[in-house]
């Protein structure tokens, strides 16, 4: 019976892709840093899509958090994350999305460059640098 539970848990474990984690891990840190009170920091609905044979993952956020004034703000942003794992340098860029499209044709035309990024930032030393 406990090889039931044991087996999916596993599969689950290891079939996790290492750039979207990585890229998750980015993207936690830039809010950690950046928001006013970032314990406040709420995902409220998280996409990703990844081209194959890239290690750029492209996102998709909605999240909630709270303001320097204590006032609860919501935000959806599209972001692309890449993080290389041979020489370590981390990347994020922020996009404007088209607003008719649907959030998957977003993520897609953000990974096909065809909405040029708003603002990118490295990870460096512990900070973000434009």
């Amino acid at each position: 019976m406990k090889r039931i539970f044991i087996i999916p848990f596993l599969l689950l474990l290891f079939s996790c892709d290492p750039d979207i984690n990585n890229g998750r891990k980015l993207y936690n840190q830039y809010y950690f840093e950046v928001l006013k009170d970032p314990n406040s920091f709420k995902k409220l609905k998280e996409l990703h899509y990844k081209k194959k044979g890239s290690s750029e993952i492209v996102w998709y956020l909605d999240y909630t958090a709270n303001n320097s004034y204590g006032a609860a703000i919501r935000e959806q942003v599209y972001f692309k994350t890449l993080v290389l794992r041979y020489t370590g340098s981390k990347y994020i860029s922020f996009y404007e999305p088209i607003g008719y499209k649907k959030d998957i044709e977003n993520l897609i035309d953000i990974a096909n460059d065809s909405i040029k990024e708003t603002k990118s930032y490295k990870f460096e030393d512990g900070k973000f640098y434009n």
